[in-house]
């Protein structure tokens, strides 16, 4: 027991020394000190004026080029793939509400990005996007009994 006392004791010690010698290494304070600008009612300190023979901030060489405007706007990009009005298959709204209240239709795939994909009861596909979601839906229910077996799918 006496000699783990005396080993913990020992052990202390170094490490003191050590903490001791480390702390001794610190930075040299300031022979004068720093005295600071009275702060002005804004509270933003005055600093002084730069020293002579610092240059300022050189100017450009030459004047920034304006660059043309664009000759025609890009297209906005859509993240989600769905129909474009260049597909051979696409109608537009007026037409896909045509054939929904004829009762032509089998099958309607409905997407959150307002594409529509119309399957006919002759097995052909047409593409549209509707003009504000649940469009389709609420020309499904305008039809009635003629589109009652329309399967709906929404994603």
């Amino acid at each position: 027991m006496k000699h783990k006392i005396v080993f913990v004791t020992i052990l202390t010690l170094a490490l003191a020394m050590l903490i001791s010698s480390c702390e001794s290494a610190a930075a040299p304070s300031p022979t004068a000190p720093v005295e600071a600008s009275p702060a002005p009612a804004g509270g933003v300190p005055e600093y002084p004026a730069p020293a002579e023979g610092i240059p300022e901030y050189p100017a450009p060489a030459q004047a920034v080029p304006e660059y043309p405007a664009p000759q025609q706007a890009m297209p906005a990009y859509n993240p989600y793939p769905g129909p474009s009005e260049s597909a051979s298959n696409f109608i537009d709204w007026t037409q896909a509400d045509a054939l929904i209240q004829s009762g032509e239709v089998a099958e309607v795939y409905q997407a959150q990005t307002l594409h529509v994909t119309l399957v006919l009861k002759d097995g052909s596909v047409a593409l549209t996007i509707e003009p504000a979601i649940d469009e389709v839906l609420k020309s499904i229910e305008q039809c009635g009994e003629a589109c009652k077996d329309t399967k709906v799918v929404n994603q």
